[in-house]
């Protein structure tokens, strides 16, 4: 009987994560933005959206998303390839998350560790 060998990978990309990201996740492909309808590419920091018929791949919204608040919105982790082909289904299932403001960012988190390092 031979013993079992297992392999693991583990992804980190914590580092490369913008800071109005979600707190909690070592490992991001994507964050769809169910307030806005858009979807965040996390390693080409590139925003993915719905405009004249097709998906396209900007590094800025358009203006009319100026108003929204980056670190307030809620982000759903998405480490899928290519979210957007399965767009109905995740605007379907998320669309009640567009007003939550519950989510905590990597910047609050970093902010309530540092306040909590000084106590």
């Amino acid at each position: 009987m031979t013993p079992a060998k297992a392999q693991v990978a583990v992804s980190v990309n914590l580092n490369i994560q913008p800071d109005w990201g979600p707190s909690g996740y070592d490992y991001v492909e994507y964050y769809y933005l169910p307030e806005i309808d858009v979807y965040f590419d996390v390693v080409n920091k590139r925003y993915v959206y719905w405009e004249n018929n097709a998906w396209v791949h900007k590094s800025k919204l358009p203006s009319r998303y100026a108003n929204v608040d980056m670190n307030k919105t809620y982000k759903v982790v998405m480490n899928n390839k290519n979210p957007w082909n399965s767009h109905a289904s995740d605007k379907a299932k998320y669309s009640k998350y567009a007003k939550d403001r519950s989510q905590v960012s990597i910047k609050d988190k970093k902010k309530n560790t540092k306040k909590s390092k000084k106590k």
